[in-house]
């Protein structure tokens, strides 16, 4: 299943890089040992493979899908991401904010969710300030029941 969703992402930014969007389209394809999420294993530490396809004016409005093979416990499945948003610059700091969606498609037990994060970053001397702040009222289908 994951084999198939890799050649789709990388069919799908082919396609869409023939035609000639304003900004710039991206796509990623990472295999990893472990999906580690906020240092939590959502793969039961074994290795993961993951896909996106990203489309952005920079500065300006992003869009994407990520997605990833998970395990939870009861065998391999799938997380489905979507996700967009803003970025720029004010006064030399890049600030993002971006509103996600995760979805398993595959895992009825699973709720999908929503989640939004804002980023702050700053170069200063040789070093890099970073602040990241996440937040989500309904993780995992928790907070509509």
């Amino acid at each position: 299943m994951m084999t198939t969703l890799v050649v789709a992402v990388l069919l799908l930014a082919r396609t869409a890089a023939a035609f000639e969007l304003p900004g710039e389209l991206s796509s990623t394809l990472t295999f990893a040992t472990d999906y580690d999420y906020r240092g939590m294993s959502l793969s039961e530490r074994l290795p993961v493979g993951q896909a996106s396809v990203d489309w952005a004016l920079s500065p300006g409005p992003f869009l994407g899908v990520w997605t990833s093979n998970v395990d939870f416990g009861d065998g391999p499945s799938i997380e489905l991401d979507y996700y967009g948003g803003l970025e720029g610059t004010i006064a030399g700091t890049a600030l993002s904010g971006t509103i996600l969606y995760y979805t398993y498609p595959a895992l009825a037990d699973v709720e999908s969710y929503p989640e939004m994060y804002l980023q702050a970053e700053r170069v200063v001397g040789p070093g890099k300030l970073q602040a990241f702040v996440a937040y989500t009222w309904d993780l995992n289908g928790v907070g509509s029941q």
